[in-house]
C-alpha cells in the first residue's frame, strides 16, 4: 500500500513566511543598535589614537601641534609662502605619531606645493598620473583614523559630484577646537572678532598659527574639562561641512592678529578647526545674519544619534549628548576662561 507524502499547504507556507518576517522585524532593530554601538566605539577608538599621537607630538616638540598653519611665522616645518592653501593643519603634523612617518617624510613643506589637491591652480583630478609633485600623494589617500565609520558622506571631494575645487582630497571627521564664541568669561582681548566667514577664537587647545601646551590649560578648566577635538562626521544642510572645506590637510588661508582682522583676511574656513558657536547637532548656523552650513563655526555633529564623541585635552574620550546646554559647551571649548563647568554635563 503506497502512502502519498503530504506537503505543506499554501496557508501553512504563508504562516511560516509571516512568522519569519515578524522575527526579522523584531531582530533588525537589535542588529542595527549593535552595529551603531560598534561604530560609535570604533569612532571613540579613532579619537583615542589621535589623542595619543597629539600627546606624543607634545612630548617630542614641547608644545601641542599648531592647529592650522599659514605663512613663514608658523612653527616647523616652515612654510615660506603666505598662501594658506599651500600650508597644512594639525592632522599633517601628527602623521609621524600615527604610524604614517614615511608619508610625512614624503611631503613638501617649503610652500611650493599646496595641501589642497591642486598644483598651480590645476585641481588634482586633472594632473597627470606621472606628476612629480610630492604632495600629490595626498590625492585619493585615506588615513583611516580620521574617518568615523558612521559618516554617510563620500570619502573624497568630487566622488559623488560635490564641490570639486579640491577634488580627490579626503574628508576628515574630527575637528580641532580653537575656542568658543562668545567667550564664556566675556573677554575680548583673547577673542578674534566676527569676520566674513564666521567668528574666530584663539582660546581653545588647537589654534591657527599658534601652539600652546597642555600645561596652558589652567584654572577651573583643566585638561579633563577642556575639549580638544570633536566630531563633525554628520551632514549639515545635506552636505559635509567646512572643517573639510579645503580638504583634510589644508592650513589657514590668511594670517590674523588678535587685535583685529579685516574681512579680506579672515579666511579660516577649511582648516581642520572650529570655533564653537552652536549647539551639538544643530542643522544650520548663521554668518552675518545669513543661514549657512559652511563657515568657521562648523557644528559639532554625528550620525551616532543623540550626541557626539569628543576628546578632552587629557586624552580621554567621551560621548556627550545633544542636551548639553550651549553655555556649558562653550566653557568646555575654552582652555582658560576660569568658569566652573557644571557637574554631570
Amino acid at each position: 500500500m503506497h502512502h502519498r507524502r503530504r506537503g505543506f499547504t499554501l496557508i501553512e507556507l504563508l504562516v511560516v513566511i509571516a512568522i519569519i518576517a515578524i522575527l526579522i522585524g523584531l531582530l533588525l532593530p537589535a542588529v542595527q543598535k549593535v552595529r551603531a554601538a560598534a561604530a560609535r566605539m570604533k569612532c571613540q577608538n579613532n579619537m583615542k589614537q589621535i589623542g595619543l599621537a597629539i600627546h606624543a607630538y607634545e612630548n617630542a616638540q614641547g608644545k601641542l601641534p599648531i592647529g592650522a598653519s599659514c605663512g613663514a611665522t608658523s612653527p616647523p616645518p616652515p612654510v615660506t609662502t603666505s598662501q594658506g592653501q599651500r600650508s597644512y593643519n594639525w592632522r599633517v603634523l601628527i602623521l609621524p605619531y600615527t604610524e604614517q612617518g614615511p608619508l610625512f617624510s614624503s611631503l613638501q613643506f617649503d610652500g611650493s606645493e599646496p595641501f589642497t589637491g591642486g598644483v598651480n591652480g590645476i585641481v588634482a583630478p586633472n594632473l597627470p598620473l606621472a606628476t612629480t609633485h610630492k604632495n600629490y600623494i595626498l590625492v585619493k589617500l585615506v588615513v583611516p583614523i580620521y574617518r568615523c565609520p558612521s559618516n554617510p558622506s563620500e570619502v573624497f571631494y568630487g566622488q559623488n559630484g560635490t564641490y570639486n575645487n579640491h577634488g580627490g582630497m579626503m574628508f576628515a571627521d574630527y575637528a580641532g577646537i580653537a575656542g568658543a564664541s562668545p567667550d564664556p568669561a566675556g573677554r575680548t582681548t583673547k577673542f578674534v572678532h566676527p569676520g566674513q566667514y564666521g567668528d574666530f577664537a584663539n582660546t581653545g587647545s588647537l589654534l591657527a598659527n599658534e601652539a600652546v601646551k597642555v600645561g596652558d590649560i589652567s584654572g577651573a578648566d583643566g585638561s579633563s574639562n577642556t575639549i580638544m577635538l570633536a566630531e563633525q562626521s554628520g551632514l549639515v544642510g545635506g552636505a559635509n561641512i567646512s572643517s573639510n572645506q579645503n580638504g583634510a590637510w589644508s592650513g589657514a588661508q590668511r594670517p590674523y592678529t588678535v587685535a583685529g582682522i579685516s574681512a579680506a583676511s579672515d579666511y579660516y574656513t577649511g582648516t581642520g578647526l572650529t570655533t564653537v558657536k552652536y549647539a551639538i547637532n544643530t542643522k544650520t548656523g548663521t554668518t552675518n545674519g545669513s543661514a549657512r552650513s559652511v563657515d568657521s563655526n562648523t557644528i559639532l555633529n554625528s550620525e551616532h544619534g543623540g550626541g557626539v564623541n569628543v576628546m578632552f585635552a587629557d586624552g580621554s574620550v567621551r560621548f556627550i549628548a545633544d542636551a548639553v546646554p550651549l553655555p556649558t559647551l562653550r566653557m568646555l571649548a575654552v582652555r582658560d576662561d576660569g568658569q566652573p563647568v557644571p557637574a554631570n554635563y
